[in-house]
């Protein structure tokens, strides 16, 4: 997910960014991402939540990424659930 979070950081526009995946027609999971500017640094947080194979799944993560792309500092909390 982190290389997604770059990507975006390097063609996406400062905003927020929603995406929902599905499987077999049924809604599976729901993503979230910010992408900001704080003092000529990226911050990219990503919010997301899924339902697969009887598990709840959350995650929260912010990434720092300096001028140049390199990340600064990472920051995650994840969870799962089973049903």
């Amino acid at each position: 997910m982190i290389a997604a979070l770059v990507a975006a950081a390097i063609i996406a526009t400062p905003g927020t960014y929603d995406y929902a995946a599905t499987m077999a027609g049924q809604p599976v999971g729901q993503w979230s991402v910010t992408v900001g500017n704080d003092g000529g640094q990226t911050v990219l947080d990503e919010k997301s939540s899924a339902n697969f194979g009887g598990m709840a799944l959350g995650a929260s993560a912010t990434l720092t990424l300096d001028a140049s792309l390199s990340p600064l500092r990472y920051d995650g909390r994840y969870s799962a659930d089973r049903k």
